[in-house]
């Protein structure tokens, strides 16, 4: 008896390039895998151009977005100072000259009707007569009433005593 091994059939090399039939139209100098990288490398540009595509999408919609607040944010601002305008036409605030006339006193009602205290001293100083600086007084009379601690309105009415009949006109 005779032994015999079976045989292995070897299976067949894969087809080059060459032996790949293209139609003579398509055919030119390439190789398959020529074209397939071609290919591979068109479709990964594709899809880079719809990722930025997608993307200017996006930034687009922000900024219509951010057009609109700010259109809206215009539009509230205009209708705020439009508001203020009205108001500010609407209120009667009287001219210091109107008050000085109409109530022999030039400062306004609250500080009129502010009490000075009871223990408050005018701070003693040379008064004013327009021969010197004015700004030199001023400052020296804001000074004497800080350390004093006198309030605003006690300010107000403290500051004429310091000042001569001429400088007071």
């Amino acid at each position: 008896m005779e032994i015999t091994t079976p045989v292995t059939q070897i299976p067949s090399p894969p087809r080059i390039a060459s032996q790949i039939h293209i139609p003579v139209r398509h055919r030119d100098h390439r190789s398959a895998y020529d074209i397939m990288g071609i290919v591979t490398g068109q479709l990964d540009r594709l899809d880079r151009h719809e990722s930025n595509y997608a993307r200017q999408r996006e930034i687009e919609q922000e900024l219509q977005q951010e057009q609109a607040w700010t259109k809206e944010t215009e539009e509230k601002l205009r209708k705020m100072e439009a508001e203020m305008k009205r108001k500010e036409a609407n209120e009667s605030t009287p001219h210091y000259s109107d008050l000085l006339f109409t109530t022999g006193d030039p400062f306004f009602k609250e500080i009129i009707q502010a009490e000075v205290p009871k223990n408050f001293k005018c701070p003693e100083m040379t008064l004013y007569d327009c021969s010197s600086d004015p700004r030199h007084h001023l400052s020296n009379f804001q000074s004497r009433m800080y350390l004093a601690s006198a309030s605003d309105a006690t300010r107000c009415k403290a500051f004429p005593t310091t000042l001569t009949k001429a400088a007071q006109h």
